[in-house]
């Protein structure tokens, strides 16, 4: 047969260089998460440097390092993402991507048609090959006994077995081939790549056909032909019979769907079911709706489901033994065994149990939840962390909160301040540190009084790569008690995870896999540090902080705006203070306590010289200006009074509390004609009285509910 050699360009520049590199890194390392491997072999000497990244972590400087050294320099590239630091066999993260060496061995013809896709290694004659499977191969004897086949079936002549495993190094495209007779001469990749994806029973089905039984059962090894046997059992042909699967035969698609999530949900649903990307792709295709999504962005060179796929979390899918035990229900159902239900009648129109579901997907419950709350098993949630003078605390235990404001305003001193209280209180404390030191934050929690022996209850932990889902989970499950949580720095932290705080679905991800199972898992009152856009002195705020809504749409618990006050920030031997607004209150414990400007707190933090501060929070300001007006170095303690007088004169006179500034100036006025005070003063008056009202009035109906005749006779009529 005769040597196909693929067409490729001459004269790249280095921007078209690191634009096939990062092409090839796309399709060859994805987003899996581990760690990528590259050589290096300065040109004419023997010394061979490894190297290793944090993939995709470090992905834009392992691409600057391969760009340049290329220049003079060989490089080469492992096209698969380790689990190890260490270039070991075996340890390959998702055997996905098979590939072959075809140096000097030709591309025979009709290669185009398996769906490879080739790369031009430098050197005359000597190519890559590379196909993409629809499922990743768990087993790597079976991965090896693949990539042995795969070559070749390829090869025009000989037997490409030189680079068959999951740790072999390969030239990347964009990179300078310098071995001697090549004059850094750039690798590329095939334009005309299919780049289809292939279920391994295809390769094995290919082989045969081309070699035949005997060919393949001498070619490879006994551990490879097992390994291999295994992989394909696991394989099932698309299509398939829906009807065998109860939740795909009764999967609908709604009119005028939103048809990503919807390609989504299908996905899900497929893969609970344990099985592939193919089947995923054929059960789409039966509904119309979504498959026009499917096409328009295969127009645009896109397969939308193959993307759909790979961002659902494969951590939790079925094992085999699960699927199983779904046929096999599934088998009974179909052909009416009413065997198992018959056995029990109480159970008879209740929701059966399903093999191969994620024990979160199980139902609960409700009756002995109530029952529980009737007979004061279960109480009620109320916060119990960040307790107020007035014995008010603010934040709830096991739940999840965000306090946020501009910078500067003692975000992160206020989340320490909880962690001092919980210490002294014989509390655990988790810190989740992304933006300062451990020296800082133990700084601050001596000057907050903490001593030696508590922080040896304080577990800090400064994060600078990303855990995989797998990792993720793992760690959660590692954590014990916690009294308090604190996650200080959101959108450094959500860089870390390479996500967006201004994406929705970023946000709500993250906060799912970090977040939340902190808080579940340890019970603590769990907080996250964020900040407020455009922080400016005098911040009036806007009740969000900076970015995705959904960062306060996800939390458990309550949201805390902080603003500053003016010349009241925080200093070494001074006095600062903040408002701390709420928010949010998903359980509604502490708005029952705040005002109706929503002010939850006032915090005031007084620092001698040496740093030491002592902290207080007031349940309003007034509260603050009454308790110790000469402690505010730098308070304006002629307002504080005058709002303290103003506030005696309304309650005097009766003024209602409801009233606005307007109606209530004239009200006074009118009897004390000689009093004046500036809007300012007024507002904070009236503020102070109105929520001091309203937590009365909550106060009273919980105390006492009048009865049914209460309101006749009013004299108001009707």
């Amino acid at each position: 047969m005769p040597i196909v050699s693929p067409n490729v360009p001459e004269g790249e520049d280095g921007t078209q260089r690191r634009a096939m590199l990062d092409r090839y890194l796309d399709r060859v390392l994805g987003k899996t998460e581990g760690f990528a491997h590259i050589a290096i072999e300065p040109a004419g000497t023997d010394r061979f440097e490894q190297h290793h990244y944090r993939w995709p972590g470090k992905r834009d400087e392992m691409v600057d390092t391969m760009i340049r050294e290329s220049e003079m320099s060989n490089v080469w590239i492992c096209p698969m993402v380790l689990a190890t630091e260490k270039r070991a066999e075996g340890t390959g993260v998702d055997r996905r991507i098979l590939h072959a060496d075809l140096d000097g061995c030709g591309l025979r013809e009709g290669w185009e048609d398996l769906g490879v896709w080739i790369v031009e290694s430098g050197t005359p004659g000597h190519f890559h090959a590379y196909l993409e499977l629809d499922t990743p191969v768990m087993d790597p004897r079976a991965y090896k006994g693949l990539c042995r086949a795969f070559g070749r079936l390829l090869a025009a002549s000989g037997k490409p077995d030189a680079k068959i495993v999951d740790n072999d190094l390969l030239r990347p495209p964009g990179t300078r081939n310098h071995k001697p007779g090549n004059d850094g001469r750039t690798v590329h990749m095939d334009p005309r790549r299919t780049g289809q994806t292939r279920t391994a029973a295809y390769v094995v089905r290919q082989y045969n056909r081309r070699f035949g039984a005997s060919e393949t059962v001498d070619s490879l090894t006994d551990a490879e032909r097992g390994g291999l046997a295994d992989t394909i059992d696991t394989v099932e042909p698309a299509p398939f019979d829906v009807s065998t699967y109860p939740r795909l035969h009764a999967f609908e698609v709604p009119p005028n769907p939103d048809r990503s999530e919807w390609i989504a949900r299908a996905c899900e649903a497929v893969r609970v079911a344990g099985l592939t990307v193919a089947h995923a792709k054929w059960f789409i295709a039966r509904f119309p709706d979504l498959q026009s999504r499917v096409e328009r962005d295969r127009s645009i060179g896109r397969d939308f489901v193959e993307y759909t796929w790979h961002s659902l979390d494969l951590d939790s899918r079925p094992t085999a033994a699960d699927k199983r035990a779904e046929d096999d229900e599934a088998t009974r159902v179909i052909m009416g065994d009413t065997e198992t239900a018959a056995r029990d009648e109480n159970l008879r129109g209740a929701s059966a149990p399903v093999c191969g579901l994620p024990d979160d997907w199980t139902v609960s419950d409700a009756a002995a939840v109530g029952a529980g709350i009737l007979d004061g098993t279960h109480q009620r949630l109320r916060p119990d962390r960040l307790i107020r003078k007035d014995d008010t605390a603010l934040l709830y235990s096991g739940r999840t909160h965000s306090i946020y404001g501009p910078s500067g305003s003692g975000k992160s001193l206020l989340g320490q301040y909880v962690c001092a209280e919980a210490l002294k209180a014989g509390d655990r404390v988790l810190y989740l540190d992304f933006e300062a030191c451990l020296d800082d934050v133990c700084w601050r929690l001596l000057d907050l009084g903490v001593t030696v022996e508590q922080l040896r209850r304080f577990d800090y932990i400064h994060p600078e790569t990303p855990l995989s889902s797998t990792a993720l989970k793992a760690w959660t499950e590692s954590l014990g008690t916690y009294g308090v949580a604190v996650i200080d720095g959101m959108t450094a932290a959500l860089t870390t995870w390479n996500a967006s705080g201004l994406d929705n679905d970023d946000v709500t991800k993250w906060h799912r896999a970090v977040v939340e199972p902190i808080a579940k898992r340890t019970g603590a009152a769990t907080v996250t540090i964020d900040h407020t856009p455009k922080p400016t002195a005098g911040y009036s705020g806007n009740g969000f902080a900076m970015g995705a809504q959904a960062k306060r749409a996800v939390l458990t618990g309550a949201s805390y705006e902080l603003k500053p006050l003016k010349g009241r920030d925080f200093r070494v031997g001074g006095v600062g203070v903040v408002e701390l607004y709420c928010e949010k209150d998903r359980h509604g414990g502490v708005k029952a306590h705040c005002g109706a400007d929503k002010l939850a707190a006032v915090v005031e933090v007084s620092s001698d010289d040496e740093g030491r501060m002592t902290v207080s929070v007031w349940p309003n300001r007034g509260e603050l200006a009454n308790a110790d007006l000469e402690s505010l170095a730098g308070v304006d303690a002629t307002h504080a009074q005058k709002v303290a007088e103003l506030v005696e004169l309304l309650d005097r006179h009766g003024i209602d509390p409801g009233f606005g500034r307007d109606r209530a100036k004239c009200e006074l006025l009118t009897l004390r004609p000689d009093f004046g005070a500036k809007n300012s003063v007024w507002s904070a008056a009236l503020r102070q009285r109105r929520g001091r009202s309203e937590v009365a009035l909550r106060v009273a109906d919980e105390v006492h509910t009048p009865p049914e005749d209460a309101f006749e006779d009013n004299g108001f009529g009707d």
